[in-house]
């Protein structure tokens, strides 16, 4: 057997051994989830509760949608909260053929789109979605009696937060963009405009269909930008951030 193939051989075998951790995590979260899937989703539904009319509730219309519904939530939950397993188990992986600054890079943006991925998602939990349904509520014309649909709301809160998370890597990918010489600082500094009207575009598509909720989101995108754009400007590939020392005993003796 050549060498090449003993090699293919021994990653194969290392990413199928971290394939299998990450699944026996994420399947042990999952059952522990399971076991109080109820109060989970209770959780999960309580912005919009909180914003409904005296005496509102949600509903039902399935028979199994309230049994299904509560344990589909908890697959999901095992899934976002094993990310960060399963994001570390890819850069055990891709690290050792990286180069120093490479390693250094991947292992910074890896902890940072974790931690932002989570923050956007809270950020969506916490202050847009309780905004969204209050105005929801106070939209609802009087004849009409606002009860959602619990298996439509998971939908509706899953894609949401999922929305947030990513849109909260902003400052990663600029970062990412800026220290791998992509495009420089200066040329994102001039195109503020564009972004801002970006912002207000996404903010528009991911969020329900009012202003306030898409400027919450917009505002933060756009800070966000602007914390990538310094973060990026800290990193620098060695060989382009310094001149080397031959480079700079010609320069003197010139």
């Amino acid at each position: 057997m050549s060498r090449s193939a003993t090699t293919f051989n021994e990653h194969f075998m290392i990413l199928r051994k971290q394939i299998i951790v990450a699944l026996i995590i994420i399947s042990v979260l999952f059952i522990g989830f399971v076991c109080v899937s109820k109060d989970l989703y209770g959780y999960l539904a309580l912005p919009l509760l909180q914003n409904l009319p005296h005496n509102g509730h949600m509903i039902a219309t399935s028979i199994i949608t309230p049994l299904l519904t509560p344990i589909k939530f908890a697959f999901y939950l095992a899934l976002f909260v094993g990310i960060p397993i399963i994001a570390i188990q890819t850069l055990l992986f891709v690290r050792p053929g990286l180069k120093a600054f490479e390693q250094k890079l991947a292992t910074h943006a890896t902890f940072s789109a974790i931690a932002l991925f989570y923050l956007g998602m809270a950020f969506g939990y916490f202050c847009v979605f309780p905004t969204a349904f209050y105005l929801f509520a106070l939209a609802t014309p009087d004849h009409v009696i606002l009860m959602p649909d619990m298996q439509l709301y998971l939908s509706f809160a899953l894609q949401g937060m999922l929305a947030f998370g990513l849109t909260f890597q902003i400052p990663l990918i600029i970062t990412i963009l800026i220290a791998t010489r992509i495009i420089d600082a200066e040329t994102c500094r001039k195109q503020r405009s564009i972004v801002i009207v970006g912002a207000l575009t996404i903010g528009m598509l991911i969020t329900p269909p009012d202003v306030i909720s898409q400027i919450m989101i917009a505002i933060p995108m756009c800070i966000l930008f602007e914390i990538g754009i310094i973060v990026g400007e800290r990193y620098h590939k060695p060989n382009l951030a310094k001149p080397s020392k031959c480079a700079s005993i010609r320069k003197r003796r010139i």
